[in-house]
């Protein structure tokens, strides 16, 4: 359950929750494009986990309708995931780490599943702010519309921004 996660992986004072259990400071990703990106402590989650858990959240308020679901979304969840929103960089989009760290990379494919999830959230709540949310972010409509596809990487689909493209370990790419 949702209380399982925040006891062990939890951060006391922030929505943001750690990478690893026990904690782990040093970890860092091998993935990511920049080197300095892998040097420093990494206090909380990457993006792709926490988005996860936002995922996650989403679909127990799909099967189950609990209005307290919808509320831990709205004041643990969302505004933890808003930690990693980039606006300093077009088009605003959701960073693999948290915007107040040095600059980290942006993922198509972490963005675009964010943008699903909003775009579910606002079919199950009719709520307004998530599909503008869903557009505004850069989590699908901003992704596509800068990003060209190509057969780069073994075949596989690598969107990348038309500003400057960076090749990385990962499969899309955005700078």
């Amino acid at each position: 359950t949702m209380d399982s996660i925040y006891k062990y992986y939890g951060s006391a004072d922030t929505p943001l929750l750690r990478e690893t259990y026990p904690s782990d400071t040093t970890y860092s990703a091998t993935c990511l494009a920049s080197g300095d990106q892998h040097t420093g402590k990494h206090r909380y989650s990457y993006l792709w986990p926490y988005s996860g858990t936002f995922s996650a959240v989403v679909a127990m308020y799909e099967t189950s309708g609990d209005p307290a679901i919808l509320e831990l979304l709205q004041i643990r969840i969302l505004p933890g995931l808003e930690e990693y929103f980039d606006e300093a960089r077009y088009p605003a989009a959701y960073s693999s780490y948290i915007v107040s760290q040095p600059v980290a990379d942006r993922f198509y494919d972490d963005n675009v599943w964010i943008g699903i999830d909003f775009a579910d959230l606002y079919t199950l709540t009719d709520d307004e702010q998530y599909l503008k949310k869903q557009l505004y972010s850069g989590s699908l409509y901003g992704v596509v519309r800068t990003s060209i596809w190509t057969e780069e990487f073994t075949g596989a689909n690598s969107g990348k921004s038309l500003r400057t493209p960076v090749p990385t370990l990962r499969v899309q790419y955005m700078p």
